[in-house]
């Protein structure tokens, strides 16, 4: 094996002979990556980046400091939390400090790059970054809905939640975040039988984006006119409606439902609206 090295005015060059620090590295630079799924665990002496990966919340305890010879003056750890939801504490050893506090907690998603201040006591180490590191940047849930109905009777004004309409979402970071919403839904107008000769149907319907069951202010207004057919039964007549806006959401779950306002106007006994389809979809937008 060979490798070359230069020295100038007390620098230190590797691959390059004129180093103007005193370690200059003309190439790619590597340190040790570990990955850690014990629950409870330590940082040792030979780690660099730290990746924790374990099935609960945990705990990594920093190594103690070092008097004289072998101080940890400016050594760099990065570590971060790989886990879906847990929470990672980063605790300095005995009664040494962070910033003055005992540890930092490091949510899911999130990294930490800290460096070592020289002292035996006190305040061992510093935060130098702190920073979300969630890959992808975008969240999507979604649901489609199943298949529902409602049944009319007269002239009639119901709320309800459409049925599947309802999606929960998990917001595991400790801020909050901004939430796309789309909301597709698709209704059939059955086929009904008049109470006395033509039939005379006209059906509204509102439906609104709730969140944690309180309405939003986006909606869609839907109108359907079936067809009138004298003496007998009416075809069926489809009609279809989008809702969509964008909600910021606190740490913590959430239900995002549509619900709709129905009002029928007819000289029917009783008609049946059948739910055909839909969908809704709540993207994270970072």
């Amino acid at each position: 094996m060979y490798s070359t090295g230069y020295t100038q005015t007390g620098n230190t060059g590797i691959g390059t002979s004129t180093p103007g620090s005193k370690l200059t590295v003309n190439g790619s630079l590597a340190a040790n990556y570990r990955s850690e799924a014990a629950t409870t665990a330590t940082i040792g002496a030979n780690d660099f980046y730290v990746v924790w990966n374990a099935g609960a919340n945990g705990t990594l305890t920093l190594p103690a400091a070092i008097s004289g010879s072998g101080n940890y003056k400016g050594r760099l750890y990065y570590i971060k939390n790989t886990t879906a939801s847990f929470n990672l504490v980063l605790a300095a050893n005995g009664s040494e400090l962070i910033d003055g506090n005992p540890g930092i907690s490091i949510p899911s998603g999130y990294g930490v790059n800290i460096v070592n201040t020289g002292a035996t006591s006190g305040t061992t180490w510093e935060v130098v970054s702190f920073i979300s590191a969630s890959i992808p940047q975008f969240h999507t849930s979604s649901v489609v809905a199943g298949a529902g109905s409602v049944t009319l009777t007269g002239t009639t004004s119901t709320a309800d939640v459409l049925p599947g309409m309802s999606l929960s979402v998990n917001n595991p970071t400790d801020q909050s975040l901004n939430y796309l919403i789309n909301c597709n839904i698709a209704f059939d107008a059955g086929a009904a039988t008049p109470l006395n000769g033509a039939i005379n149907m006209y059906i509204h319907m509102i439906p609104y984006i709730y969140v944690d069951g309180v309405a939003t202010s986006f909606r869609s207004f839907i109108e359907s006119e079936p067809t009138r057919i004298s003496g007998g039964t009416e075809a069926s007549s489809n009609f279809i409606g989008t809702i969509n806006g964008t909600v910021s959401l606190a740490p913590g779950n959430h239900t995002i439902e549509v619900r709709y306002i129905i009002s029928s106007f007819s000289n029917l006994s009783t008609y049946t609206i059948n739910q055909a389809g839909g969908s809704i979809t709540a993207t994270t937008i970072y």
